[in-house]
C-alpha cells in the first residue's frame, strides 16, 4: 500500500496555529496506511502527532520560530512519522501526568505513549532534532 493522496512530506513554521493542518494531515496519512482501522486508533494517533508538534513548538523552540519537518512513510506494517527540526533537543523523558490538575507537564508524552507503538528522539548526523513516531496495528484491527 502507497501513500498517495496526502503528501509524504511538507514543512510548517513551528507556530501553534498549523497544529489544525498537522490534525488534518495526521487523519489523512494514517487513513491512507490503515483505512479499515477504528476510529479510535485513528483519533489515537492523530491526537499523539499532535502532542509530539506541540511539544516541539513548546520546548524546541520555545516561541522563537523555526520550521519543523514532517514526513510519513510505511516500513512493513508500521507508518512511520519523522518530525526533523532545528531546536532543542529533547530525550522524551518526562515527569508522569498528574491527573488531578496540580500539574500539566507530562500529559503530551503519555498521549504519544497511548496512541503509538514506539517514539524515538535522535540527533540526525547533521545536528538535527528528530523525533520518530511508529504505528503498528494487528492485522484484524486494518
Amino acid at each position: 500500500m502507497t501513500l498517495l493522496a496526502p503528501p509524504k512530506h511538507f514543512e510548517i513554521a513551528a507556530d501553534g496555529a498549523n497544529l489544525p493542518a498537522v490534525r488534518d494531515w495526521a487523519q489523512q496519512v494514517f487513513g491512507a496506511r490503515f483505512p479499515s482501522a477504528p476510529a479510535a486508533e485513528a483519533h489515537a494517533f492523530v491526537l499523539a502527532l499532535h502532542e509530539a508538534v506541540r511539544n516541539i513548538i513548546e520546548h524546541a523552540y520555545d516561541g522563537w520560530g523555526g520550521v519543523i519537518q514532517l514526513e510519513a512513510s510505511e516500513e512493513g506494517r508500521a507508518l512511520v512519522i519523522r518530525l526533523t527540526h532545528r531546536g532543542r533537543p529533547f530525550d522524551g523523558v518526562a515527569m508522569p501526568p498528574d491527573f488531578d490538575g496540580s500539574r500539566d507537564r507530562g500529559l503530551g508524552l503519555f498521549l504519544m505513549d497511548r496512541g503509538l507503538t514506539r517514539v524515538r528522539y535522535r540527533t540526525t548526523p547533521d545536528g538535527r532534532q528528530q523525533v520518530e513516531l511508529v504505528k503498528e496495528l494487528e492485522e484484524e484491527e486494518q
